[in-house]
């Protein structure tokens, strides 16, 4: 119970930072930093930070141990969160440059995208891959974490915004997500002192790995220890070959394990392409509800369908009935059918404004699109933990999140894109 616990708070806290930035983006950009660019400058060097990092952390991620790997992208992820609270809270902006502010804050975003989007997903990440086997379905409670940080960042938002304003909203989410780092730190010691985050090096890349994939063929042709400037020794490989080594095993393990992560990729890659830019973009029938009300409720539907998807699969009877690991892509390619009538929603043809521009679609599409997003990305990391080699669990549990960002980027690249030709006909 412990573990599913502290994978669960982890999740919310590797999440919860990018949820809070964009639920107080709008508020950030047209009053706090009003005319910096902060929504421009941010999202995309946000976005490569975490994406450069989890790359980075595939390759190397073997030689930095586990429990210091968590311990400190937990810890500075707390520091960075409560230099958020003193950057961007209302006592704050009378005491500092509004230039130097916005410096120091996209400077502290950055390196929550690096220690939380980065480290902390790729950690927690290969951790519960490994020890899936012995302790259940933790990558479906560390999945979970990350769907309920997009709803608790917006209950967050939309009630304080309600209640007092949106300055105190900015307060009361970065609060929120310092509490988070507290109470992940506290999971964090439980699990170390009850011996689970234990040195895992015997499933990474370690001297037996290595050997099973052949060490000397990366020197092949070389002819001599020497052929690589000399780094190395007789009966020994150099530095060189070691490192090309490496980079066969990360190489050789993805083309062994490639159907979940192709999968997560596709799956986000369509979520993104259409949420939440092209949905943001839906007009009200009706007129019952002001547009800047109805883009939260069509945002807060997303984030509840996602969540009660990730749910589902915590349950084994729900997993036992879903398609199996080889059989999940035709579910994620099937998804693509609704696709069109997210544009189709929002350039509504004439004629069809009854169906596509009703508000009743909208919500039941938006269902229907969040659900099997949160019930696939669960299935994609328990197909790809539970079918794994023991060796290769440590490169898969980076790997997923890893091809969660990338669809992300790619996603979101190709529906701006789309939104500025589409847009050049209005």
């Amino acid at each position: 119970m412990s573990a599913n616990r502290a994978f669960f708070s982890f999740g919310v806290a590797a999440l919860l930072p990018w949820n809070c930035l964009l639920s107080s983006m709008g508020f950030l950009d047209l009053s706090v930093f009003k005319g910096l660019g902060w929504t421009l400058v941010l999202t995309p060097l946000y976005m490569t930070s975490s994406l450069l990092t989890q790359l980075l952390l595939l390759f190397v991620g073997y030689k930095v141990p586990t429990k210091l790997m968590l311990s400190v992208s937990l810890s500075l992820g707390l520091v960075g969160a409560l230099m958020l609270l003193f950057l961007c809270s209302i006592t704050a902006r009378d005491m500092m440059d509004n230039t130097v502010r916005f410096q120091c804050t996209l400077c502290t975003c950055l390196g929550l995208g690096i220690v939380s989007n980065g480290m902390l997903q790729s950690s927690a990440g290969m951790l519960a891959t490994v020890l899936m086997p012995e302790h259940g379905s933790l990558p479906a409670m560390y999945s979970n974490g990350m769907a309920v940080a997009g709803v608790l960042s917006f209950v967050v938002s939309l009630g304080v915004t309600a209640a007092a304003g949106g300055g105190y909203s900015i307060d009361a989410l970065f609060a929120v997500l310092a509490l988070t780092f507290v109470v992940s730190l506290f999971d964090f010691v439980r699990i170390a002192r009850n011996g689970l985050v234990r040195d895992i090096q015997k499933n990474r890349l370690d001297t037996n790995a290595l050997t099973r994939l052949n060490l000397e063929t990366a020197s092949a042709g070389s002819g001599s220890p020497q052929a690589f400037g000399g780094l190395a020794s007789p009966g020994s490989p150099s530095r060189l070959s070691r490192a090309i080594s490496r980079s066969s095993v990360v190489s050789g393990t993805l083309r062994r394990e490639w159907e979940q992560q192709l999968n997560l990729f596709i799956n986000y890659a369509q979520t993104f392409l259409v949420f939440p830019v092209v949905s943001s973009k839906w007009n009200c029938s009706g007129d019952w509800v002001a547009a800047e009300t109805y883009g939260l409720i069509i945002v807060s539907v997303f984030q509840l369908g996602d969540l009660t998807g990730r749910l589902f699969c915590s349950c084994p009877s729900f997993v036992e009935r879903c398609p199996s690991g080889d059989k999940l892509w035709v579910v994620v390619m099937a998804r693509t059918v609704f696709l069109p009538f997210f544009f189709l929603s929002w350039r509504v043809p004439s004629g069809l404004a009854w169906l596509f521009g009703s508000s009743a679609f909208h919500i039941g599409l938006m269902i229907v699109f969040s659900l099997t997003n949160g019930a696939l990305t669960s299935l994609a990391f328990l197909r790809g933990s539970a079918g794994t080699q023991a060796e290769d669990r440590d490169i898969v549990g980076r790997a997923l999140p890893l091809a969660i960002s990338i669809g992300i980027v790619a996603g979101s690249a190709c529906s701006s894109c789309a939104v500025v030709l589409l847009g050049a006909h209005n």
